[in-house]
């Protein structure tokens, strides 16, 4: 039987791909981009500040393929850009870096958030 709008919520999350985890994480952002808390859907997500303006040093679970996508929030519309310096899924980290409207790397303000969401492939097929 196809399943219907309606019967979502009642069917546990399922993937076509064997082996591939979804995690969301969202890392609140203090004074002068220090992180605040992070709220994760799972756990082994980590994410730190760098000593460069903007600079994000992310660790999840170490994965065959992963993709990450960010998303940002600012009230304040201090930050408008972000950009991957770094990025390795075996070793589980990535270097995410925030920017102005003019491309320049800064520091979120407090109230900031940061949304990530994480596909990680734990096989190679």
């Amino acid at each position: 039987m196809t399943a219907v709008a309606g019967d979502v919520p009642h069917w546990p999350g399922r993937c076509a791909k064997r082996d591939r985890l979804h995690i969301g994480a969202t890392q609140a952002i203090g004074a002068a981009g220090a992180v605040g808390t992070l709220t994760a859907d799972d756990p082994g997500v980590t994410v730190a500040k760098n000593a460069s303006a903007g600079t994000y040093d992310i660790t999840f679970p170490k994965a065959q393929k992963a993709r990450i996508f960010a998303e940002l929030y600012s009230p304040a519309g201090t930050v408008k850009t972000h950009w991957w310096a770094a990025y390795d899924a075996a070793a589980g980290t990535a270097q995410l870096v925030i920017g102005n409207g003019g491309g320049t790397a800064t520091n979120p303000a407090s109230g900031d958030e940061i949304w990530l969401t994480f596909k990680l492939d734990m096989r190679a097929d």
